[in-house]
């Protein structure tokens, strides 16, 4: 039993961490090396699919004495066929949920209502704590921060009034998918589910009802199974159309 919930605890904290990811500081200076990258491209009027890649909290400075040394090819690649952006501005705060949700709904904070990784509820009457590390994790209800994480973020406390790019894409009758997102809000019922050992230990429920995109796919919450040959068929449809 002690083993159990000791594995809960670690499973709990592994989340923490990957949703309090984005709390570094911007770098600063300037840029040893310009990269060349293709003029701006003019509009494709050809229909095709397209990934968004979020890297959480790679800065500028890194990404290129990556590529100069020799250990980001994939990325490099995409930098020399496609427009890289040097002088950008975060929404603020800078904090991963709050960015995520705006990158996925184009809005700002007063808008979508997810204003950082730490914040009160009015409406809910308590502090909402997304996780900001494993000590502080330790000293709150961790299941409380997994379903703030979870569950809260995106069926709750992100602004109903302010769809996601996963909502407006179903309403055009165009499918989306979302792989390991902190926001993934959709018009889609999924269901989470929870490993049994871990609810068996917790308070944690076995199932967890969410809405998300056609297809998603969530650590080992939600996963996609490409050897079920309808579901893999109908992504290899999607990519072609």
């Amino acid at each position: 039993m002690f083993q159990r919930i000791k594995n809960a605890t670690i499973l709990v904290l592994c989340l923490s961490l990957l949703v309090s990811a984005g709390c570094s500081r911007t770098e600063t200076g300037e840029r040893t090396t310009q990269m060349k990258t293709k003029p701006n491209i003019t509009s494709n009027q050809s229909a095709k699919p397209v990934v968004l890649i979020m890297i959480d909290s790679l800065m500028d400075k890194s990404l290129h004495k990556a590529i100069q040394a020799g250990r980001a090819p994939a990325l490099k690649h995409l930098l020399n066929n496609g427009q890289y952006f040097e002088k950008v501005v975060s929404s603020f705060p800078a904090m991963s949920v709050t960015i995520d949700s705006s990158l996925l709904t184009g809005t700002y904070a007063d808008q979508h209502h997810v204003p950082g990784l730490v914040w009160y509820s009015d409406k809910e009457n308590r502090m909402i704590y997304y996780g900001n590390g494993a000590k502080e994790s330790l000293k709150i209800d961790q299941l409380q921060v997994l379903m703030d994480a979870v569950y809260q973020l995106n069926q709750v406390q992100l602004n109903k009034k302010t769809k996601t790019i996963h909502e407006e894409l179903a309403e055009k009758g165009k499918v989306s998918a979302s792989v390991n997102a902190i926001v993934f809000r959709g018009n889609t019922k999924h269901t989470l589910n929870v490993p049994r050992w871990i609810a068996y230990s917790t308070r944690l429920p076995e199932h967890v009802n969410v809405t998300g995109p056609k297809w998603l796919s969530y650590a080992a919450l939600a996963q996609q199974d490409p050897k079920k040959r309808p579901e893999y068929s109908s992504l290899e449809k999607i990519r072609h159309e």
